[in-house]
């Protein structure tokens, strides 16, 4: 009886374990083509960026405080808008300095992609 026993019990595990054996996913492994690659950005490196981008086209972190997520991303893309239509008036007007064509770039590649994630091509 106590060989019956210990022989089930021992087959219940064997089957148990065998299943989680298939669902088990290395934590190492590298990622395939189709899956995109996260970066891990550090939270204080983030924060000084956002404080320089939003200083690039004339905002604080204050007058965004307090605002629902829809008005900020509105008064942000107001704010890139008009920083983008008045470096494109000083580059048709020739007077574009080499700092300033960087920031135009900069914020065409954010506009752009602000775009691209409002309307998914996939």
């Amino acid at each position: 009886m106590k060989k019956l026993v210990i022989i089930t019990m021992a087959a219940g595990f064997m089957a148990i374990s065998s299943t989680s054996l298939f669902a088990y996913e290395p934590t190492n492994s590298v990622p395939s083509a189709d899956q995109p690659v996260k970066k891990k950005v550090d939270p204080a490196k983030r924060i000084e960026e956002r404080r320089k981008f939003l200083a690039s086209v004339g905002l604080a972190q204050a007058d965004l405080k307090g605002l629902s997520p829809q008005n900020r991303k509105a008064k942000v893309k107001a704010a890139v808008d008009a920083k983008i239509s008045a470096l494109e008036q000083k580059q048709s007007a020739g007077s574009l300095t080499t700092e300033e064509q960087t920031n135009l770039a900069k914020l065409k590649k954010f506009e752009q992609h602000q775009v691209a994630k409002k309307n998914p091509t996939s």
